[in-house]
């Protein structure tokens, strides 16, 4: 099981590299469930995408060196492109391509 200080480590590593996105409650959902429901709206991410927050984590908690190296990412969703996506602070270009 992930612990609380693991999610507070990954939220601080990637604070600075991702967009802030909104938290709505969802009266619909609230009304089905009995209980206060929010949705939060990662679509709004650049990639649209919650897969930013956990790609940025895994490539922060890298190395330098191995950073350095260059990171390849396989996959038949966003999280292939959201590897590529430039982040901010990152002035390096990329050569990463999506397929």
């Amino acid at each position: 099981m992930i612990g609380l200080d693991a999610i507070q480590d990954a939220r601080n590593r990637i604070i600075d590299h991702i967009l802030p996105t909104p938290l709505v409650p969802s009266p619909t959902l609230s009304d089905m469930c009995g209980v206060p429901v929010s949705l939060k709206l990662e679509h709004h991410q650049t990639t649209g995408s919650f897969k930013l927050r956990g790609a940025t984590n895994a490539i922060l908690k890298l190395a330098e060196t191995e950073r350095a190296r260059g990171v390849v990412a396989v996959s038949t969703a966003p999280a292939a492109s959201t590897s590529t996506t430039p982040q901010p602070g990152n002035h390096r270009r990329t050569n990463g391509r999506t397929h």
